[in-house]
């Protein structure tokens, strides 16, 4: 079982929950009348902003300073493609962000750096490359998709396997559950003619799963047990 007493205990952490709770709660709302309501946008995007603030808040008592260095930096792609979703409508540059964010969180999960990772981040940054050369258009949107499919599979193989304490990797296990269901309900929208039954609904639900997976992955570098003092050790940037 998680051990959440000490998470309790940190007053900012808590605060930044129940901001959250209001933040969800708003956008749920709003989202219901329409996703591209400023409202709605302002309250998904506040959720990213005070998930950020969680792991900021986490830091002096993470069980791992490499490893919640590696979440931040995961973060910082993770708002940069939303802002991209969310307010400049870049859904190809939205992606290539969110496959750096899954490449980092992917990092994050060994214990020590896999020889094939550095391969893999040069291949990833290679092929984004050449999409900004030749231009983001069909057919290279569809290969790219397919890129940001088995990146997102890979990032939660990873997390499922990771080196991570237990209470940790549980939370890392059901955010990263969230996030599958989060763009299957993407790729469903997409599916369906813009205001179909199948778009409506799906669109609603990215949001729904979205959010609360962030959430967790961000109070997943705490150091929920005493024991995780001693881990630092085992991880390397």
């Amino acid at each position: 079982m998680l051990t959440m007493s000490r998470l309790y205990k940190n007053k900012k952490i808590v605060a930044l929950l129940f901001c959250l709770i209001a933040v969800y709660t708003g956008m749920l709302v709003t989202d219901s009348v329409s996703e591209r309501e400023p409202a709605a946008l302002t309250f998904k995007y506040l959720g990213d902003i005070f998930c950020l603030l969680i792991v900021l808040a986490s830091w002096r008592h993470a069980y791992s300073k490499a490893d919640i260095t590696l979440l931040l930096t995961g973060f910082f792609f993770v708002l940069g493609a939303d802002a991209l979703f969310l307010f400049a409508r870049q859904l190809d540059l939205g992606i290539i962000c969110f496959g750096f964010a899954h490449l980092v969180f992917m990092r994050r999960y060994q214990k020590k750096p896999s020889p094939l990772w550095p391969i893999l981040l040069l291949a990833v940054s290679a092929f984004y490359a050449i999409g900004m050369l030749i231009g983001l258009q069909l057919p290279y949107i569809y290969i790219l998709s397919v890129v940001y499919a088995a990146l997102l599979f890979m990032d939660a193989h990873s997390g499922f396997r990771s080196a991570l304490p237990t209470p940790n990797k549980t939370l890392v296990k059901v955010g990263m559950t969230f996030f599958i269901l989060n763009d299957a309900n993407n790729a469903l929208m997409y599916l369906g003619a813009p205001g179909s039954v199948l778009n409506e609904i799906t669109s609603y639900f990215v949001w729904v799963f979205y959010l609360p997976a962030l959430v967790l992955l961000a109070l997943s570098a705490y150091g929920y047990q005493d024991k995780n003092a001693g881990e630092e050790r085992l991880y390397r940037v």
